[in-house]
């Protein structure tokens, strides 16, 4: 078997994303005689994080982008770069922000190739490499397999990764470099697959659909009061998330059904925090708000207090984390009509809010009055467990995952 190298962003600090990158991990440890993880980043680390015998934990990467030594040798490499300045000149908005991510990027894929170069030996041609974001490691990888240095490489794309990091702009610094030579590319829903191929960016047999998988939570609590309304969100306060959105939904909400007592959570925290305490307390003084910016854990919280629904209104998702753990938790989603959302989230386990805007906001807020009368709820929260079971269940996931990679490598 063949040693895996396993690009990652800040493992094995704790995470969004750590729980999923240990399944991985302890799967490709199975299949590989070593696996190697490199983070980017340098933390504090988990008590607890993988550390079996043939897994290694490389942190000279960070090291790399830190060595200001050679860095007049890096900027060099980077200002003969034809991609580069192809890349440059064809920015045309936000022209600042642009170039800013575009210097970024190629300065930390330069890191990486140079990295790269200096650990392999002749020897190792043959080994795999795998980004678990469609970052900036995907341009090193073009970088290094165009020279024929690397034989085999795959990636896995999340979100905004893919879709843009800028409001309303599609933007992906070297997006028509970093697909192109993946041997596959691991997406996790069908909107992902659509703009790959509108885009020319990468051909169909190489887009493979790979979930990632929750447990289910043996967990259902059903809020009984019928005039009580409970609603949760969990995700960082910035303009991909719409939270802003979603307060708008809390206070028609509280318009429509002025009898109810109205609840909503907030978790999470970043730079839109102190416009949405604006926003709560001059207009959501007759709803229960509670603004939480960090908790250890989201499913103990969902534990431990009685929700009735999660919302989740961004404008770009690959697949939610929050979502699927408020779904293992058997909680309904009421969710944005994304490619992201609508991948798991239908009529029988939630509410997708087809158009942003308060007609819509009304009648999904009409049908939750009618679910908390009749308590059909209950049967949506079953839905939910569902959906975990039926497409999102933590061990098919993995299972999937290491039929795709040894089918596709011949292990």
């Amino acid at each position: 078997m063949k040693k895996l190298n396993f690009f990652v962003y800040d493992y094995p600090s704790k995470g969004n994303d750590s729980d999923f990158i240990e399944d991985e991990i302890i799967l490709l440890s199975k299949i590989f005689e070593e696996v190697n993880i490199i983070p980017l980043k340098k933390n504090n680390f988990k008590s607890d994080y993988i550390n079996y015998k043939n897994i290694n934990y490389d942190f000279s990467l960070n090291k790399e982008i830190f060595n200001f030594y050679n860095v007049l040798k890096k900027l060099k490499n980077i200002l003969l770069s034809q991609i580069f300045w192809k890349e440059i000149f064809s920015v045309r908005k936000s022209i600042t922000k642009k170039i800013y991510m575009i210097i970024k990027e190629r300065y930390l894929a330069e890191c990486i190739y140079i990295w790269v170069k200096k650990k392999l030996r002749n020897e190792d041609r043959n080994e795999l490499f795998y980004s678990y974001w469609a970052n900036h490691t995907l341009l090193a990888f073009y970088l290094l397999k165009k020279q024929k240095l690397i034989k085999n490489c795959f990636a896995r794309t999340l979100g905004s990764d893919l879709f843009g990091f800028i409001p309303n702009d599609k933007f992906v610094p070297f997006k028509n470099y970093k697909f192109q030579l993946l041997d596959f590319l691991l997406i996790l829903n069908d909107g992902q697959k659509n703009l790959l191929l509108q885009e020319k960016l990468m051909t169909s047999d190489r887009i493979i659909k790979a979930y990632q998988g929750m447990n289910l939570q043996n967990f259902c609590t059903l809020n009984n009061s019928e005039k009580e309304i409970h609603i949760v969100s969990c995700g960082a306060l910035i303009h991909v998330k719409n939270t802003n959105k979603i307060l708008e939904f809390i206070y028609c909400l509280k318009k429509v059904l002025p009898d109810y007592d109205i609840s909503y959570t907030s978790i999470g925290d970043g730079y839109k925090f102190k416009e949405i305490k604006t926003y709560v307390k001059n207009n959501l003084d007759s709803v229960n708000v509670n603004i939480i910016r960090k908790i250890p854990n989201f499913f103990e919280y969902l534990k431990s207090n009685k929700v009735d629904y999660f919302i989740n209104l961004s404008h770009s998702e690959g697949m939610s984390f929050a979502i699927m753990e408020a779904l293992s938790c058997s909680i309904p989603v009421i969710c944005s009509n994304i490619p992201g959302n609508i991948e798991i989230i239908n009529n029988r386990n939630g509410h997708v809010i087809h158009s942003i805007d308060i007609g819509n906001y009304k009648k999904v807020i009409k049908k939750i009055e009618i679910e908390k009368k009749t308590n059909l709820i209950l049967q949506k929260k079953i839905e939910s467990r569902k959906i975990i079971l039926d497409k999102l269940e933590r061990k098919k996931a993995l299972d999937n995952l290491r039929t795709i990679i040894t089918k596709f490598y011949n292990l």
